[in-house]
């Protein structure tokens, strides 16, 4: 798990490294399925991209600039991910109708995150005492439901049965996972960092094992 700088570095370089090279491969198969791997791919790539400020805030604890980055980089996962699904929807000549309610939700988390921005004060991510890993204070005051809410539908309208069931396997079993390892306590959200590493690769491997048929 994620709790120290040298943690956060590794799975930031080799899961990209990872990501990487599984995008290259499969953009050079001449076939139209590739198109949801490779934009999954790059959906957990950035939320991969959240260790960069995660191992800055284990350097420098007391600094704001990198709860500010892991800020925006959190909460935009969700937008991040209708777009790409939107892309992939749009390069299979599939209807967009398939993530209105994912849009939807979407903007009522946007709403949201503007009024929260403005009230927030404290941006840093020290853990707590009685925790071990960085502690993502902000959703303390943020809709947490509808981040997941918004991230769940856009998994939904990706046209594949066994991607959607992939993803939500990876998102939900994630936070069952480290949501027990911290407990109640702790805010878990630091401790993604295997998962979302590793989350690539999957998407790969179910293409060359399963769908590339």
């Amino acid at each position: 798990m994620c709790l120290s700088e040298r943690i956060s570095w590794t799975t930031l370089i080799i899961g990209t490294l990872i990501n990487f090279a599984c995008i290259v491969y499969l953009s050079r198969i001449n076939n139209k399925k590739t198109i949801i791997p490779i934009i999954l791919i790059l959906a957990w790539q950035y939320a991969l991209l959240m260790q960069i400020p995660d191992a800055l805030a284990w350097r420098n604890p007391d600094a704001k600039y990198p709860g500010k980055l892991a800020y925006v980089l959190n909460t935009t996962q969700p937008f991040i991910f209708i777009i790409l699904v939107a892309i992939s929807l749009q390069k299979m000549n599939v209807s967009l109708t398939r993530l209105l309610p994912a849009i939807l939700i979407g903007l009522i988390y946007a709403v949201f995150i503007i009024i929260e921005t403005y009230k927030l004060n404290d941006f840093t991510v020290e853990p707590l005492k009685s925790c071990r890993n960085l502690n993502y204070k902000w959703w303390d005051n943020l809709p947490i439901v509808l981040y997941f809410l918004t991230l769940i539908l856009s998994m939904l309208a990706i046209p594949y049965l066994g991607y959607i069931v992939l993803n939500i396997v990876i998102f939900i079993g994630s936070i069952v996972i480290t949501q027990k390892i911290v407990g109640n306590e702790c805010n878990p959200g630091s401790l993604w960092c295997w998962s979302v590493a590793s989350s690539g690769l999957c998407m790969f491997l179910y293409y060359m094992l399963v769908d590339n048929k």
